[in-house]
């Protein structure tokens, strides 16, 4: 179902943006997520300096919930995301396509 991510082929800059990403994300949590989330970042083992593996990461969902994270491919409407939120799997966007699009300027 999910391509298997080779952490020794990711390059610096994907690296990067994962850490950009991670950290932009984080730096919200406090302010905009109960503590429960965070605390499911911990449990999942989601850390800024491993780009997560999404196969082991399903895996990691499944084995503590049931549930499954399914690739969708592109972005989707909210009812896309609500309505199957009651089955599993649950919609998930491959985050990769994206780090195509950002475009890193010199500050020379």
């Amino acid at each position: 179902m999910f391509a298997k991510l080779n952490t020794t082929t990711a390059t610096a800059q994907d690296q990067l943006i994962w850490k950009i990403l991670f950290d932009r994300q984080t730096a919200l949590l406090h302010r905009r997520a109960a503590p429960a989330f965070t605390q499911g970042l911990a449990r999942l083992g989601m850390r800024r300096e491993v780009i997560p593996d999404i196969g082991e990461l399903s895996a990691t969902v499944f084995e503590q919930t049931g549930w499954k994270l399914a690739p969708v491919g592109r972005p989707f409407e909210p009812a896309a995301f609500f309505e199957p939120a009651g089955r599993a799997p649950v919609p998930d966007c491959d985050p990769h396509p994206a780090h195509a699009r950002v475009r890193f300027q010199s500050s020379a």
